[in-house]
């Protein structure tokens, strides 16, 4: 009895720390309408905010992040961050934010807990005003400090992931 519980003990530690070794996101769509008279592949314009306390420190970041991400996806003829024309607007509001600092993570290791980056986002058709879609996107980092997925970015790549698989 006392070799299958040790088993047990190794193999639910092990659990633990390869959970805590990964970073993820997720991402609840709120509502969804069917967009009229749209090309193939929209132009769109990304428009972001902070609003969560302290997000103003991580908003360059998600901009690029987002905006890379949606390029890559090929989905779009064109994304743009400038006050130009386009056929969707994405806006993308920061409204929760937690970074946890170096020293925070070396004194308390994965007691510390995730990076956070939690987003809203509304995508408007430029043309009728209509919200096409809006929904909420989260991206944490890895708990664990020997992860290599633990920083600040780790969160906002994968929020800029969730964001653009919703678009």
């Amino acid at each position: 009895m006392k070799i299958h519980f040790s088993k047990l003990a190794v193999i639910f530690g092990l659990s633990c720390f390869l959970v805590a070794c990964s970073s993820g996101g997720d991402l609840k769509v709120l509502s969804s309408a069917p967009a009229t008279n749209l090309p193939a592949r929209p132009s769109v314009r990304l428009v972001v905010n902070a609003v969560a306390k302290d997000s103003g420190d991580v908003l360059a970041d998600v901009r690029v992040a987002i905006l890379g991400q949606l390029e890559a996806t090929g989905r779009y003829s064109k994304v743009s961050v400038g006050p130009e024309p386009s056929d969707l607007v994405i806006t993308v509001d920061i409204v929760k934010y937690a970074k946890v600092s170096t020293g925070e993570r070396i004194l308390v290791g994965a007691l510390a807990g995730r990076n956070r980056v939690g987003t809203s986002v509304k995508i408007v058709q430029s043309e009728t005003n209509v919200t096409v879609k809006s929904f909420e996107a989260n991206g944490e980092s890895a708990s664990h400090p020997l992860s290599s997925e633990s920083g600040l970015s780790d969160a906002v790549r994968e929020v800029a992931k969730q964001i653009s698989a919703g678009a």
